[in-house]
């Protein structure tokens, strides 16, 4: 016989173009500098505890970055399966010391300059130097280095000296590169969030610079949720790639092609692409936190779960976490200024004529063209919608029912199971706000005017199965308004 269970297909296509409830809690995917990998953390509502259990590193300024706001975190490690590393260092000025990195194995993306405070000799008395992991954006206070070697505060990063001069305003600057996983690590970090049944997520975001080839890793993991029977929080949003050393338009071309074959069921996957300067929220030493690089994901996530399930993030209310810094770059792409990437499926930002902050341009998924699931709010609204239906004819599983004379159920029986059924998505849904309605065509005769249609023709005694449909009518939201202006005479309507 087969085994009992209570399955559900996601229809998709019909826009034209009660236990389950939203979960306030977000999923974050990463590396840090301890705690075990593969391996779901407890929900973490203060940065202090996070950061005593996982340390520092890219996946912690992920998670903290949530916490600040008030986003409770679920935190999932990652081996950092290619280390961090750093670049070759650039020293300006007349000092005789040479810089090197003693221990590169950097904890997260940095552009580290270190300042010579005064003028010395390493080796021969305390040197007094600053540091700076944002480019200059800030500096440390003044730090000692009474021998050769300065270990930088919860960086991995160590510098090292020669027995030489230095001379004071002499600056060593290097970028330092983040730890990053493996597309398998991935796959191991997400399962283990699906198989943690008893912790419940909006959606997760797996931080590192992500291919189309990595994003495709991710929709797989992510789409195992469905399977599993896991609707809420099965959605993810990954980072695209940074500029590098390229253009703006060289790396918007590249990434577009990179993406270019990848799809997203239901809409799943979001991808982040642009570049801007965040506080940190885990690495003390300066007033407002350094402002280092990272995606525009992490703001668009923060937008999300700061907001109901129905909440389109392009709402013209300035991103917060973000400000500008007079002198220095703070996003590095703008789709307002030079457009492509919103067309091509991407999370980004952009700016408004007339208007200050800066705004999220479209919460894009990658789904298929024609999708209903385009909007990552329609996601979350279907995700509890899902739930919602599971749980509810979960309770329904293996309970008899009442047939007539043709062996079809008994119509009371079907409608106390639609009344059930249309109260749950009432509660879940319609209440919140979440959509437009639930009243729907009645499809099958005698049915409940709502949105659950319990089919009255299957034959139970022999197949054991009962049929039933569930639609909803969701929030529209207005992408384009055309406004006609223009002036009237009111001398001249009168006189008509």
């Amino acid at each position: 016989m087969t085994l009992p269970a209570v399955n559900l297909a996601i229809q998709d296509g019909g826009l034209g173009a009660v236990q389950a409830q939203s979960s306030d809690n977000v999923a974050v995917v990463g590396t840090s500098s301890a705690g075990s990998a593969s391996v779901v953390s407890q929900l973490y509502t203060r940065k202090a505890s996070l950061i005593a259990d996982y340390g520092y590193g890219k996946g912690v300024e992920a998670a903290a970055f949530y916490l600040d706001a008030g986003i409770p975190v679920y935190f999932v490690k990652t081996p950092n399966t290619t280390p961090g590393s750093s670049g070759s260092v650039t020293h300006v000025g007349t000092g005789a010391s040479v810089m090197t990195l003693s221990v590169a194995t950097s904890f997260d993306d940095y552009d580290v300059i270190i300042k010579i405070i005064a003028t010395g000799t390493v080796g021969s008395g305390t040197i007094s130097l600053a540091y700076s992991l944002d480019g200059g954006i800030n500096y440390s206070a003044p730090q000692a280095m009474a021998s050769t070697t300065f270990a930088i505060p919860n960086t991995g990063l160590t510098a090292s000296f020669t027995s030489a001069g230095v001379v004071a305003n002499d600056t060593y600057a290097f970028a330092a590169t983040a730890p990053i996983w493996a597309s398998g690590d991935l796959t191991t970090a997400i399962a283990a969030l699906k198989n943690a049944t008893q912790k419940s997520f909006r959606m997760m975001h797996v931080v590192g610079p992500s291919s189309g080839s990595l994003a495709g890793t991710v929709d797989t993991a992510v789409q195992a949720f469905i399977t599993s029977f896991r609707y809420v929080g099965a959605r993810a949003i990954v980072d695209s790639v940074g500029f590098g050393v390229g253009s703006e338009s060289t790396w918007m071309t590249t990434i577009e092609a990179d993406y270019l074959t990848f799809s997203s069921v239901d809409g799943r996957v979001s991808v982040g692409a642009g570049p801007v300067r965040i506080s940190s929220m885990s690495i003390a030493g300066v007033a407002g936190g350094w402002k280092l690089l990272r995606s525009v994901s992490w703001l668009a996530t923060r937008s999300w779960m700061l907001g109901t399930l129905h909440t389109d993030i392009s709402e013209l209310k300035p991103l917060t976490g973000i400000q500008d810094i007079t002198g220095f770059t703070v996003v590095y792409h703008d789709e307002f200024v030079l457009q492509g990437l919103d067309a091509a499926k991407f999370v980004t930002m952009r700016t408004f004529a007339g208007r200050s902050g800066y705004f999220i341009t479209n919460p894009n998924t990658f789904a298929p063209n024609g999708s209903d699931y385009g909007l990552m709010q329609y996601g979350f609204v279907g995700d509890v919608a899902c739930a919602t239906y599971y749980n509810f004819f979960l309770e329904a599983l293996n309970k008899p029912v009442r047939v007539n004379n043709v062996g079809h159920i008994l119509e009371k029986d079907a409608q106390a199971l639609e009344a059930g059924a249309n109260s749950a998505i009432r509660d879940a849904l319609v209440a919140p706000g979440h959509v437009s309605q639930s009243t729907m065509t009645q499809k099958f005769v005698g049915s409940i005017p709502g949105p659950t249609q319990v089919a009255r023709d299957d034959n139970i005694l022999s197949t054991k199965t009962l049929t039933v449909n569930g639609f909803v009518i969701p929030l529209g939201y207005t992408k384009t308004i055309n406004v006609t202006f223009g002036f009237k005479n009111p001398a001249i309507a009168a006189a008509a």
